[in-house]
């Protein structure tokens, strides 16, 4: 099984650094207004107020929040994801079928060696049309942000190599080697750098994600 590749600001002896591109992209929340990236309201995007009413559900909120992170969803899947009872249903067993939303290394082997074989959810979304493998990560991610990374061509690229194959399996061995290191490290990195005015700060994985899209310089 292949290994992941960790940009070098994941390192102990980068933790500065990584700390201050972080609060640079959050910087919209620190201060509380919309400067910094649009990207830093993602985690936190909630206008309506029932993200936490609806964890098996995709909402308007969902669907509006990829906009953020420059993944719009098609007006036609759009439509069909809020419309379309059949399809809702479906999406509502496929987001059930996960594990509650928990960070990825709290997993054991047989979990996620079954999160590898969850590929139902990712199916239905990818049927509906205009959705590929990032937006439809983005919208899973939006439901499961501690339990399901984001993938999308920089991050994939960097970090996966030429193969995504088990690539649940090879974060989750990144981040439990060594007695869990990395997810200690990301941990650290997510209270650091946390936005005052955020009840909840940003996952891990979001935070790994950024920190390998600073060394894209994207």
């Amino acid at each position: 099984m292949a290994p992941v590749t960790l940009t070098r600001r994941l390192d102990a002896a980068e933790t500065d650094d990584a700390v201050y591109l972080l609060q640079r992209y959050y910087a919209g929340l620190i201060v509380g207004d919309c400067t910094g990236f649009e990207g830093g309201h993602w985690d936190t995007f909630d206008p309506s107020g029932t993200r936490a009413s609806s964890p098996d559900e995709f909402t308007a909120d969902d669907l509006l929040s990829a906009s953020l992170l420059s993944a719009d969803i098609p007006p036609r899947a759009v439509v069909r994801i809020l419309r379309d009872s059949d399809l809702r249903s479906k999406l509502t067993t496929g987001l059930r079928h996960l594990n509650d939303d928990r960070d990825l290394a709290s997993l054991t082997h047989d979990e996620i060696r079954r999160l590898e074989q969850t590929s139902a959810l990712s199916g239905v979304l990818r049927k509906i049309g205009g959705l590929g493998p990032t937006r439809t990560s983005k919208l899973i991610a939006r439901k499961r942000p501690r339990l399901i990374p984001i993938y999308d061509s920089v991050v994939g690229g960097a970090v996966y190599g030429s193969t995504t194959r088990e690539y649940w399996t090879r974060l989750h061995g990144a981040l439990t080697a060594d007695d869990h290191a990395l997810h200690r490290h990301l941990v650290s990195l997510r209270k650091q750098g946390r936005p005052p005015a955020v009840g909840q700060p940003p996952s891990g994985f979001r935070r790994h994600r950024l920190a390998g899209r600073k060394r894209q310089g994207r």
